[in-house]
């Protein structure tokens, strides 16, 4: 049992971001085919999206891939995936096809590995991992190679990492993280290396009480040496939060779950530099299992949330203030939100403020 769910302006413009994501409106998109949340969004090299997965009704993992079509605004049903799952992970690789890995239900984590192939539309299986994963991590490295971290594996969460070999679609094993976590973020550092932060540790099991602990530390990974280093803690524990990469190379982390049961509105930012944590400003409202979309001029827009929040926030880090933008057409948490090639974010699916799962979708032209 998982109880711990009850992821364009340019700096020379002469108008601010958050001014004009004020009076740019949302606009409807052709819904999906059926509501889903914890679900994955690629962005295809073609312009396409695909949402693969996510949970159903009754939290029911879902098998089923949908392609959505910017031009046509039109969702086209695609091959279907072998195995059901949510809370997974996708990755887009070099090669074009996208890399699905884990994921499964409330109660179970799955191991398998499945491939999306744009130009047929189709899955292949292949070779697991070699843990059970749901809520962990896939990073794409700057050698092509994929760093899978943590995530629950039905009993409790994982400290294990593993690495995904494209040139022969095997994984092999990582070093071990310092500490079992999922729920967290992992961010490519400009260097190469990875910033692992905050996240879940769980225990549960057949005859024991489920155990939580919110998590404040960091580390970080070097694919060079296969080790990782801790570097200093957050001032708040927290998961579900979200982890930004800025032009100057720091990583801001925004809100997230408190180990009161509340969410935040704090964020912090570390410096690969000096590895301090600071803090960088304040979120007009707190959130959790939300998104936050970097802009070309560095600010961050961060929509949704688990109280159902619909009034998305701009983010400057260069100032640490947050200014409500445009009101979403709906209210939703554990939702997708992608940059189209033609300028516009995408919000998709998740669950509205009263639990009930989404079909509808939305755009918003972002200022160039």
């Amino acid at each position: 049992m998982l109880g711990i769910l009850a992821v364009a302006c340019s700096s020379g413009s002469t108008t601010d971001t958050a001014d004009a994501l004020v009076d740019v409106q949302w606009m409807s998109a052709e819904p999906l085919s059926s509501g889903r949340e914890s679900h994955t969004a690629t962005l295809l090299p073609d312009g396409r999206v695909l949402i693969a997965g996510g949970l159903g009704e009754l939290a029911g993992r879902i098998r089923l891939a949908e392609l959505y079509d910017p031009a046509a605004d039109t969702w086209t049903e695609t091959h279907a995936m072998a195995d059901p799952r949510g809370m997974h992970t996708a990755t887009l690789l070099g090669s074009g096809h996208v890399l699905v890995t884990g994921g499964g239900s409330m109660t179970r984590a799955v191991s398998s590995v499945e491939l999306f192939d744009p130009e047929s539309n189709r899955w292949r299986l292949l070779p697991p991992m070699s843990d059970d994963r749901a809520l962990h991590t896939a990073t794409l490295l700057l050698d092509g190679r994929v760093l899978i971290t943590g995530g629950w594996d039905s009993e409790s969460t994982t400290g294990s990492a593993e690495l995904f070999q494209p040139n022969t679609n095997q994984f092999v094993d990582a070093e071990r993280m310092s500490v079992p976590r999922g729920l967290h973020t992992a961010t490519l550092l400009a260097d190469g290396r990875v910033l692992v932060v905050g996240g879940l540790a769980l225990t549960t099991g057949e005859g024991i009480d489920a155990h939580q602990e919110l998590l404040d530390s960091a580390e970080i990974y070097d694919p060079e040496t296969d080790r990782w280093t801790s570097v200093g803690d957050l001032s708040r524990a927290r998961s579900a939060h979200t982890a930004v990469l800025l032009p100057n190379g720091s990583v801001v982390v925004i809100g997230g779950h408190a180990a009161d049961g509340t969410d935040l509105t704090s964020i912090e930012r570390f410096d690969p530099a000096s590895g301090e944590w600071s803090d960088a400003g304040q979120l007009l409202e707190p959130r959790s299992f939300h998104t936050s979309t970097p802009l070309p001029d560095g600010k961050i827009l961060v929509s949704g949330g688990s109280r159902g929040q619909g009034s998305p926030e701009i983010f400057d880090p260069a100032t640490g203030a947050s200014r409500f933008s445009s009101t979403t057409s709906t209210a939703r948490s554990q939702h997708s939100a992608t940059v189209l090639a033609d300028g516009r974010l995408m919000l998709i699916g998740g669950k509205n403020g009263d639990g009930d799962l989404l079909m509808q979708t939305e755009t918003l032209l972002l200022p160039r």
